[in-house]
Order: structure tokens, then sequence, then C-alpha cells
């Protein structure tokens, strides 16, 4: 019986021992309204081991992550309905509780690149409005889209919408999130996705065969959609920019562009080289061009999912010429993190 009680009490001490040795992090996870969010994925990643942890928010909100090695550990949440949440570094210390309250933000305009949108508002509020007046007309009847645009910021102030990553996407893109985007195409002066989205002054050319887009977000580039009739050719070579046809339903022209590599950012979501663009350009008048783009990859994506922005008119601004590689500033400052 003694030796039974020598071995029973060893095992509470090492029992109490190893619930000494390890800590939490937990509170409360808040919606943009700052109510309880349920239902909520929190990650935390052991920055020395690299080890992931996961626990999911009640209905009231609150969360704990429990049995964590003593360490610091990066806090995360990756959710189709919000912006992604970071906490970077926070210390977990032996048998003792770490606290943190996730406030979530909506994801309006989150596929406008990160930290863009504040300088976009500053430039918009220096322009002039748009001009008024009907959409011109080409000498073929349908609406010249040709003009610089800009987005138009108040376009991007409602819920946005943003993929639902399968498992393999999902994995790249909490990579990104982590390493803070460092790689992204264009801190290397490498070029982004073809589209209408004009965060900065966005030139389109429109020809009755050929319609062109100038645009320099972060590096120069021209893209050409074929308005000719043509087919996408069946030997296509991946390129980072896509083949586009065009062709119109009525006053809307609508875009497919396929044949894109898989080396370019949706912003800073993953895609393969299946992905489908749609677009749908619409100018109702003579100082606005609606744009509602479709998202199809079915090696990335749950589901095809939509944006709709809204440019307009800027005639005063111009597409100036851009050396990204001569002022590359960006690359030396994400390679320190």
């Amino acid at each position: 019986m003694r030796s039974l009680s020598i071995v029973g009490g060893l095992c509470c001490s090492l029992l109490a021992l190893g619930q000494t040795e390890s800590g939490s992090i937990a509170g409360s996870v808040l919606d943009p309204a700052h109510a309880p969010a349920a239902g909520i994925t929190v990650e935390a990643r052991n920055t020395e081991t690299a080890t992931d942890y996961k626990a999911v928010s009640s209905a009231a909100g609150k969360y704990d992550l429990a049995q964590l090695p003593p360490g610091k550990y990066d806090v995360f949440v990756i959710s189709t309905n919000y912006r992604p949440f970071v906490r970077r570094g926070l210390a977990v210390m032996a048998g003792r509780p770490a606290p943190l309250d996730i406030q979530l933000s909506s994801n309006a305009a989150l596929l406008s690149t990160l930290g863009e949108m504040p300088a976009l508002f500053e430039l918009f509020s220096k322009m002039p409005p748009p001009p008024t007046g009907p959409a011109p007309k080409t000498p073929e009847g349908k609406p010249d889209l040709s003009g610089v645009w800009l987005i138009l910021p108040a376009s991007t102030a409602g819920p946005a919408r943003q993929p639902d990553l399968l498992p393999p996407a999902r994995a790249v893109f909490r990579e990104r999130l982590l390493t803070d985007y460092k790689d992204k195409p264009s801190a290397r002066c490498l070029p982004e996705l073809p589209g209408f989205l004009a965060r900065w002054p966005i030139k389109i050319v429109q020809t009755p065969k050929l319609l062109v887009t100038l645009r320099s977000d972060d590096v120069i580039s021209a893209h050409q959609v074929y308005l000719d009739g043509r087919s996408v050719p069946k030997d296509l070579e991946p390129s980072w920019q896509g083949y586009s046809i065009g062709k119109w339903d009525g006053d809307t022209l609508v875009i497919d562009t396929v044949g894109l590599n898989d080396k370019t950012w949706l912003n800073m979501f993953p895609h393969t080289g299946k992905l489908h663009m749609t677009e749908r350009l619409r100018r109702p008048d003579l100082g606005h061009l609606e744009v509602e783009t479709t998202y199809d990859d079915p090696e990335s994506f749950k589901s095809p999912f939509q944006t709709k922005f809204v440019n307009v008119l800027a005639p005063e601004e111009e597409v100036e010429e851009y050396v990204c590689a001569e002022n590359n500033q960006y690359r030396d400052h994400v390679s320190t993190k």
C-alpha cells in the first residue's frame, strides 16, 4: 500500500509539473460591430518550433488555446468574412494565461493592395468631380470605354467578397500572411494580374478590334483585349497577363481571360494556372465605369467569387513612366522581416 501511495504521489507530482510548465492564450473574439463572434478559428504558431495550435470561439465569442509550451507565438485568424488578423510575438509563460482579445474588421476593399486605400482616398479628395453627361459611343454604336480611370473609393465601402480557399491554397495564404507578404511579385518589380481595378490611374484605349489597358500600380504594364471575334488559341502558353478576348453583350463588354501562370497574386491570395477571369464592363454615363469581375479557379477556390467596383473618369490624370527597378526600396524593406 505504501508503494502504491508513493507511485500515486509521484504521478500527481509529474502531472502538476506538466501543468505548470505550460501556458495558454485566451480571450474574446469580436466582430466589426464589437459583438461576440462565434465559430471563429483562432490559430497560434510557436515562432521557435513552427508548431501550430487551434481553438474555436464559443457562442459567447470566447476561445482558449491551452497547454502551450512557453515561448513566443504569432496568433492569427483567417476567415472568409473578415480581414486577416495577426498578432505577432505574443509571449506565453509557464503557469499563467496570456490574455488576447481579437477585434475583427470588415473585409471591405480587401482585394485592394494593403495600405494603399488611404493614399487613394487622399488622391481622390483632391480631384474635381467626374464629368457628367451621356456615355460616348463609337462609330459602330458601342460604348466607348476609352479614358483614364480611377476607382471610386465609396464603391469599396460595402462588404467585399474574397475566395473561400481550398486547403492547399489556404496553407499558401497563411504562409504569406505570416511573412508579411514579403514575396509579393510586385515587390520584385514583377507584374500583377490584369484587370480594371484602378487603384492608380489606368488608361483604356479602345478600337473596333482591340482594347488596350495601360496601368502603373507597382509595375507599369500593357494588356491587350481582342475584340475581333477570335477564339483562344489551343496551344496557349501560360503568361503573367494571360490571353483576353472580349465580346459585347448589348452595352456591356464581357472579357474572358485565361492562360495565366500561377506566379501572380490575386492581391494576397494564391491561384493556379486554372484561374479564369470574367469581367463585365459597363459605362452608364460619361463619368463612371462599372466593373464586375468573377474569379473561378477550381484548384484554389471552393466556388467562384465576384468583386464589384466603380471607376470614375479622371481626365486630369495620366499614366506616367514608372521604372520599378530604378527605385525599388520596398524589396530591401521586406527582406529584413
